[in-house]
């Protein structure tokens, strides 16, 4: 004979598996840009990975208006271009690092920015790290050069 545990685990187990293998909601659908219409396509959307920092992305460059503040530096790669741009307000500014990839993607970065030995550090607004940095302008041999980070990996570019 089965005793009542045990046909009430089995039951519990087969219960499990049933819910475990049970097919999504209807109607839950994942949509990406490739999917969208050309007009969503080129509607921006808005993705925030902390309060501090805002990350803005676009399909097409020319529909995304340049940042607020003046153009620092670009810099021109095959993995695209990088540019800074700043507004100064007594010693400090705030600003934009902008991403450009080849695709046309935007990927727009808020920095608050400071001037420390002749260079301009730009970091994430509420960032306490001393070594690590949105980016960094730097004039050597009388050329602007930027120092990015780009998937760990960091680089000092020229600037056009």
């Amino acid at each position: 004979m089965i005793s009542s545990s045990m046909k009430l685990s089995f039951a519990v187990i087969v219960l499990g598996s049933l819910v475990a293998c049970a097919s999504p909601k209807a109607g839950t659908t994942t949509v990406t840009s490739a999917d969208a219409p050309a007009s969503e396509k080129s509607a921006p959307s808005s993705i925030s990975s902390s309060p501090a920092a805002e990350t803005k992305e676009a399909s097409e460059t020319n529909s995304t208006p340049a940042p607020e503040g003046d153009l620092v530096c670009r810099a021109v790669t095959n993995d695209g271009t990088t540019e800074l741009y700043l507004k100064w307000n007594d010693g400090e500014a705030k600003g934009t690092v902008r991403s450009i990839a080849p695709s046309g993607n935007v990927y727009d970065q808020r920095v608050v920015a400071q001037r420390y030995k002749g260079r301009i550090i730009a970091d994430e607004p509420g960032n306490q790290d001393l070594v690590k940095h949105a980016a960094v302008i730097s004039e050597e041999n009388g050329k602007m050069r930027i120092r990015i980070e780009d998937m760990g990996s960091v680089k000092w570019l020229d600037c056009n």
